[in-house]
């Protein structure tokens, strides 16, 4: 008779488990479902030390790729992935040099940019000369 009730018991675990199981969402066998990412006009990369023209003489180079602290648009303190660009707005224009994250949006002249992805090289030498990391940018509607 202890066996039955062991089996009993057992059974209802089992059934209590698929219960619980079939009162999940079902997103169709795809997994979670992806945040929305926003619409880019186009995506441009460009590697550490390096300098990529975009339209109208514009251009934007990456100086440097580096983890540590910075403070983002809400005013906090953040540690992470940021790096140091120059922009030009044309050839004879003087570069501005600005600091970003991932996610930050900024702007080139009247085109908007966000940030989409900043990787820092993996090694442990950083050598002239070479793609020590890159970042790539999102141009926004």
């Amino acid at each position: 008779m202890t066996q039955n009730r062991w089996w009993l018991a057992w059974l209802i675990v089992i059934g209590s488990v698929l219960t619980g199981c079939s009162a999940l969402p079902d997103f169709g066998g795809r997994g979670t479902p992806a945040t929305p990412e926003p619409a880019y006009v186009r995506q441009i990369s460009v590697t550490e030390t390096t300098v990529r023209r975009l339209d109208d003489d514009r251009s934007i180079g990456v100086q440097a790729i580096s983890w540590g602290r910075y403070v983002d648009e809400d005013g906090h303190e953040r540690t992470g992935v940021k790096a140091r660009i120059s922009i030009a707005l044309g050839r004879d224009e003087p570069a501005q040099s600005i600091r970003v994250y991932e996610g930050m949006i900024f702007s080139i002249g009247d085109q908007r940019f966000q940030v989409i992805e900043l990787k820092r090289n993996s090694s442990l030498s950083i050598k002239p000369g070479s793609s020590n990391g890159y970042i790539v940018i999102g141009q926004l509607p």
